[in-house]
């Protein structure tokens, strides 16, 4: 009975997310005759090149995250190869209002596998805060070396007295929690034995999601190249910068599906200040496509694998 209700709880998250795949496509309010127009421009080799980059980075996400869960599990059996194809089948919930469905299908699909809600739950939080730390980590390294063209105080329309009070307050935030939280902290901390997870997982996560952002950044450079000759070391560098303050940016504002719109709106905000408007305007909308389409296929293809199975 349980099986069969989690069955029907799954088919109606499918189509759910199916229907705001479809309410995805709408918002990008695409002109599809001026699209068309510029078919003959557009070197389709490097459109698929780009697709398959991001097909590869959602292969590498789905392995890292189920290599969490077998971590956290305590699983001596072996690798559980099913949780790959949950992260396929869940990861289309990210179009779901909320931004976090595809985690409630995580759970759900692999709780019937028999893991512990709480080693999911983990396992994802874990996974996100890798993400996140990488993206920041890359982020400083280029504002610390001033590798990017881009600026970033013009971009947040922030004057440098706002920049400090920001990052002022939010620390002051932090520090207000661990001082007046401090024990319970430590003690969530000791019995979720969160410091041995770090030391065995900390290294592997910041490296893969760095190489994740390295991947995506030249998923976007391929692109911007369709439209502008002579991409340097330079432009990679700009696109790498603007595409992970976007991401992040996107995934951590409240109720927007997979980030759509706010994602593309500060990418072109922010590249428009180096690159034409016209240019930057159409690689996010082009690679929005690819990362529908290469969702529905990751999905279909892991869809189509455990049937068999």
């Amino acid at each position: 009975m349980r099986s069969k209700t989690i069955k029907i709880l799954g088919y109606i998250f499918t189509l759910l997310a199916f229907y705001y795949i479809y309410l995805a496509f709408n918002k990008l309010n695409i002109n599809w005759e001026s699209l068309i127009s510029l078919i003959d421009r557009v070197n389709i080799l490097l459109v698929i090149l780009s697709f398959i980059i991001y097909v590869i980075v959602l292969y590498m996400s789905a392995v890292f995250w189920s290599y969490l869960v077998h971590c956290f599990s305590g699983d001596k059996k072996g690798f559980n190869r099913k949780l790959i194809g949950i992260y396929a089948q869940s990861n289309v919930g990210k179009y779901l209002p909320g931004n976090f469905m595809q985690l409630i299908g995580r759970n759900v699909l692999a709780n019937n596998l028999g893991y512990k809600h709480s080693t999911i739950i983990m396992a994802s939080i874990y996974e996100i805060g890798y993400v996140l730390l990488a993206g920041l980590l890359v982020l400083f390294m280029i504002l610390l070396f001033n590798l990017s063209d881009i600026s970033l105080q013009k971009s947040l329309l922030l004057s440098p007295e706002k920049l400090a009070i920001t990052v002022v307050i939010v620390f002051s935030i932090i520090a207000f929690f661990v001082f007046f939280f401090k024990d319970k902290i430590i003690d969530y901390i000791n019995q979720n034995e969160i410091i041995p997870k770090l030391k065995n997982t900390f290294l592997l996560g910041l490296g893969v999601f760095i190489f994740v952002y390295i991947l995506l950044a030249m998923a976007n450079l391929l692109l911007l190249s369709i439209f502008m000759d002579g991409v340097s070391s330079n432009d990679y560098i700009n696109i790498l910068f603007v595409f992970i303050l976007s991401w992040i940016v996107g995934f951590v504002m409240p109720g927007m599906p997979g980030g759509i719109g706010v994602r593309e709106a500060l990418f072109i905000f922010m590249l428009s200040q180096k690159y034409e408007i016209f240019v930057v305007t159409l690689i996010p909308i082009i690679f929005r496509l690819i990362n529908i389409l290469g969702d529905v296929c990751f999905f279909a293809l892991y869809s189509i694998k455990s049937k068999k199975n």
